[in-house]
């Protein structure tokens, strides 16, 4: 029953594939023409060159006649765009097709190395003897810049992975020894690291499950099954979505951007999300997503985990709804608009909900677990003096929540749109009941509460002609005066609501 559940979803991302090489593919040029800037209103000029090498693995997977000779085409005209390096052996290529000869990523190379690898993999028998050689040339170059390029400057944790795996099964594939026992030594040492933060990132871990594919047939039982375990733990099959601490995670309108981790693990659990199916650049990256055998098991809930990284302690907790939160005291936190401490979720595969908290610099947020499993205490330390005469500043504690209709927002018993130190919050709507307090633990100071509609940060619909369309309540804590330093502590509790 499995195995038919994941060919069905195999077959809907190929068809998802396609559709979108029909959406964004010129007819003029037969280039597809994206640009994650692009406002997408227009028609995009640029044509980016991975995207494009995606597109033709796309149309060689759909194993039509039409399809696989236009991909040959393709291929024929991309492959011109290749720039050799000084060593005449290395190669690479540049982002967009008109930055031709200049190549401005240094691993731009990298990411089309693993295309290229599943083209000669699977479809060496259709694209002939001369496209073959020129493929197998172009792979071995690309993967000689690429290791030379990592040794003079270390890549990303999941570019390593990356390199690693296809250093590893493309020198099998070319039958060349020394970028396979590179690869094989890199991927070794990669996998004594038992906790990355990359670990609690979706899109960096949809690389690292693409790559390691590549190497290990089931996950599960190589010297990456603790990954592949946090994968399954950190995965909600009713809610289709990752729930572990968020480090980085984007926004699109009401939900999370669709990232290839959603299309990959919605393939590896056998249920896709609603905002998966609809029609994105994201499904250019279905074509990197095979047949696998690999056992995905969903933990029993309720299900608690802990752990931490670089200094920062988080923990999880999971059910029906799930949160998850990350401590962090005196090591300074960079503000990154898509980190959120603290990640309350829950809904189904037709629509997930999400209270966050946004992440601030200026403070220490210690979290506490409850007795009670619904229930967690947030200890937020406001070191620096307040500045209260910005209006942005001054919001100093804000959570944000996806807006929807029907939603009971009260102050004690009363509708409000404000409130005060202490008194009880109530938010209830779409099959959740949340409860919040604010209180005042150490210092002194004059604090207001408001409700407001806005975007959180980490929002990436709000431009072009929605850039004034809000998605978001916000629920922030505005300091008018304040002693330094000042703790605020914010009680939450929550309850699941039947239909």
């Amino acid at each position: 029953m499995e195995n038919e559940s994941r060919s069905e979803i195999m077959r809907q991302l190929q068809e998802l594939g396609l559709s979108c090489v029909k959406k964004y593919r010129c007819r003029e040029t037969k280039y597809l023409h994206y640009s994650q800037d692009h406002d997408n209103e227009t028609p995009s000029p640029m044509i980016p060159i991975l995207e494009n090498f995606l597109m033709i693995l796309t149309l060689l997977r759909s194993r039509t006649v039409e399809n696989i000779s236009d991909a040959k085409e393709m291929l024929e005209k991309i492959l011109h765009f290749q720039v050799v390096t000084e060593q005449a052996s290395h190669a690479n290529f540049p982002v967009y097709l008109h930055e031709y000869p200049e190549c401005k990523d240094r691993f731009s190379g990298l990411h089309i190395s693993l295309v290229i690898y599943w083209i000669l993999k699977s479809f060496h028998a259709v694209i002939g003897s001369d496209l073959h050689a020129k493929l197998a040339k172009s792979l071995q170059s690309l993967l000689l810049q690429a290791l030379k390029t990592h040794h003079e400057k270390p890549a990303p944790y999941h570019f390593v992975i990356k390199l690693a795996c296809v250093a590893a099964a493309g020198g099998k594939l070319l039958q060349d020894d020394s970028i396979g026992t590179e690869g094989n030594t890199l991927l070794q040492k990669m996998s004594s690291e038992t906790s990355n933060p990359y670990w609690y990132n979706p899109e960096s871990m949809a690389v690292m499950l693409v790559s390691l594919s590549l190497v290990y047939p089931h996950i599960a039982n190589s010297p990456w099954k603790k990954f592949w375990h946090h994968v399954q733990d950190t995965w909600h099959h009713a809610i289709c979505s990752y729930i572990g601490p968020a480090l980085k995670e984007w926004q699109y309108e009401f939900e999370p951007k669709t990232t290839l981790y959603d299309l990959i693990l919605g393939y590896y659990s056998g249920s896709l999300s609603a905002r998966s199916l609809k029609i994105h650049p994201v499904h250019f990256q279905a074509a990197l997503i095979h047949p696998s055998e690999e056992i995905f098991v969903e933990p029993k809930c309720p299900l608690e985990l802990e752990g931490n990284f670089n200094e920062m302690k988080w923990f999880m907790h999971r059910d029906k709804m799930a949160y998850s939160a990350i401590s962090y005291g005196q090591k300074p936190l960079v503000k990154d608009p898509a980190f959120y401490p603290f990640t309350l979720t829950w809904g189904n595969s037709a629509r997930l909900h999400s209270f966050v908290c946004e992440s601030n610099p200026d403070f220490t947020l210690h979290v506490e677990k409850s007795p009670d499993p619904n229930k967690v205490c947030l200890t937020f330390t406001l070191e620096k003096p307040a500045a209260t005469d910005d209006r942005e500043k001054s919001r100093e504690i804000t959570f944000f929540l996806d807006f929807f209709s029907a939603l009971e927002f009260r102050v004690e018993t009363l509708v409000s749109s404000t409130f005060r130190l202490g008194e009880l919050i109530t938010i209830k709507g779409d099959r959740c009941l949340i409860h919040l307090k604010f209180s005042l633990l150490q210092g002194t100071g004059t604090f207001m509460g408001h409700r407001m509609l806005g975007n959180r940060p980490s929002q990436i619909a709000a431009k072009g002609l929605n850039r004034y369309q809000a998605y978001d309540w916000m629920i922030f804590l505005r300091t008018v005066n304040r002693s330094a330093p000042c703790q605020v502590l914010v009680e939450l509790s929550y309850t699941e609501l039947t239909e």
